[in-house]
């Protein structure tokens, strides 16, 4: 299945903390503490996954970009470019070889760090807060082999409506491998 979307949104931010003076003066943009700026892009995107939230097989491919018009504010405008792979490949019995390819470039001068590329949290490299490694541009790879080791479902008879009178219960076993590159010429404190 593709699709093709278009968004635009406004970011708000307020800060009322000494980091923008102490820490970081371009939090934000120079030693502001708020921020109010729209934001646009578009995404186009490739899918083929049996399942959404826990796929066995298939792949899913997009890329994005993004705007953000920052120069109401200061002279710096953002533009962003995401790309993502993902592939799932059924090995043997019930184990699974999941691997994701993924990049994103900020292009923009003195970009603010509320903005930055990073790696980190969820949906990065494992194990890594949000926003430990920050950039312009980063590369990112992961990759995970599972199984489960336990399939159960619990039937309650007299659940109404019968659509949602089993819960399935799942316990896997994976092994993890992830890695990632960040380049950070904005040179962020």
């Amino acid at each position: 299945k593709t699709t093709f979307s278009l968004f635009m949104g406004f970011d708000s931010y307020h800060i009322a903390d000494t980091i923008v003076y102490d820490v970081n003066p371009f939090f934000l943009t120079a030693k502001n503490t708020s921020l109010f700026t729209p934001r646009m892009g578009c995404k186009l995107m490739y899918e083929n996954r049996d399942y959404f939230f826990y796929p066995t097989k298939g792949n899913y491919v997009s890329i994005s970009t993004e705007w953000l018009p920052l120069s109401s504010v200061t002279n710096i405008d953002i533009f962003s470019i995401t790309t993502e792979t993902k592939e799932y490949l059924h090995l043997i019995k019930n184990a699974v070889l999941a691997f994701s390819f993924k990049s994103k470039f900020i292009l923009g001068k003195d970009i603010p760090y509320i903005y930055s590329a990073s790696l980190g949290y969820r949906e990065q490299v494992r194990g890594f807060e949000h926003f430990l490694i920050t950039g312009n541009r980063y590369i990112l790879i992961n990759s995970e082999i599972r199984t489960p080791v336990l399939i159960k479902s619990f039937t309650f008879k007299n659940a109404k409506p019968k659509q949602f009178n089993q819960i399935p219960f799942q316990i896997s076993l994976k092994a993890l491998f992830d890695a990632g590159y960040v380049n950070n010429s904005n040179n962020f404190q």
